[in-house]
């Protein structure tokens, strides 16, 4: 590759993989980069022979560099690999470009299944505590669709808020992990929550049981116990059974949405797909005994489901939708559900 009036060459170990790489400055193209240094990978490892082409790719770390000094590569955020430090004259800047991640510059993540820790200080002797998933749950990867196994456990809920769920993960229960909600210290009373879906988040459960979800006791969007919110949030049930959630006003009845959905919401362009799914004895103070999806993009799709012997006071005793929201569903079941107002005791539909 040929650079106009090339201003800097220096060999360094970018991807720490035991080699010289080549960090370059060039003048006209105003180019920051690296050409990545590969003989180790070349069979049997052998040098390219003097007078014949060898191509080493090359990776543009920053463009439109104007008069910029000499990159520094430190470890700026101490995590075990070569950052880029430098200036530019115009406009006069420092920039700090951390690298993707150890051990390698030039890496590129793959979908991993990641096993359950019990090591973690989170976990201690509560193994099966919220805050030891959680834990775990910050193991996976932030770039790629990381699937995290479950152990055979029954996991606690939270209380006071959902956790929010902004990257792209699988928790696989197929071992035989569960939810049970139902509040340690208060038995009697409506349980707890488990995620929220973010923009941009992607979750889905697999061959789980969750039981007795119900209401945050602080949070603004406290209840149903799972729900999806914003532009691209996306929950996925396969192979859950979800039974006793409740969405009511006895709890923190000045939240958003109290009462709506008593399993599951999908609002504000969000997306729910539920396959293979049992939602039973579900129950909603207003509207939606097992579902509620409200707001023009946002949608819920039931495949090989079945919703039964859910209850909602006003209307929709299994499904209630509003505000152009959108549902579909696909060999699926809705028996037994009830809307005490008499309002759609199966499907009600607000537009």
């Amino acid at each position: 590759q040929v650079f106009d009036r090339m201003r800097y060459a220096w060999p360094v170990d970018v991807d720490a993989d035991g080699d010289l790489d080549l960090v370059i400055l060039t003048q006209v193209e105003k180019y920051i980069g690296v050409f990545e240094n590969i003989i180790a990978d070349v069979p049997g490892g052998a040098a390219p022979i003097a007078g014949t082409p060898f191509v080493y790719p090359f990776h543009l770390v920053a463009s439109a560099a104007y008069q910029s000094t000499v990159p520094v590569l430190v470890d700026m955020d101490s995590d075990g690999d070569m950052d880029w430090l430098f200036s530019s004259g115009s406009p006069e800047s420092l920039f700090w470009i951390p690298a993707v991640t150890a051990p390698s510059a030039f890496y590129e993540p793959s979908p991993q299944q990641v096993m359950f820790d019990d090591s973690l200080a989170a976990c201690g002797s509560a193994r099966g505590s919220f805050a030891c998933l959680a834990a775990n749950i910050g193991r996976t990867s932030r770039c790629v669709r990381d699937t995290l196994v479950l152990p055979a456990r029954t996991f606690g809920c939270r209380l006071e808020a959902h956790f929010p769920i902004a990257h792209e993960i699988v928790l696989d229960g197929r071992a035989g992990a569960s939810f049970d909600c139902t509040p340690l210290s208060a038995p009697t009373e409506v349980g707890g929550v488990v995620f929220q879906v973010v923009s941009g988040g992607y979750l889905e459960l697999q061959h789980l049981a969750v039981t007795k979800t119900g209401s945050a006791r602080t949070s603004l969007l406290g209840s149903p116990g799972l729900r999806a919110d914003g532009a691209g949030a996306r929950l996925v049930l396969t192979n859950v059974t979800l039974t006793r959630a409740v969405s009511d006003t006895s709890v923190n009845p000045n939240r958003v949405l109290a009462g709506y959905g008593g399993a599951l919401v999908a609002t504000s362009g969000a997306s729910l797909r539920v396959v293979d799914t049992v939602v039973s004895d579900a129950v909603a103070a207003v509207t939606g005994g097992a579902l509620y999806v409200a707001d023009a993009e946002s949608s819920a799709t039931l495949i090989n489901s079945m919703i039964v012997e859910c209850t909602a006071k006003v209307s929709g005793g299994a499904i209630s939708v509003s505000s152009l929201g959108t549902v579909f569903l696909h060999n699926s079941t809705l028996a037994r559900n009830t809307a005490a107002a008499g309002f759609g005791g199966g499907l009600f539909v607000d537009v």
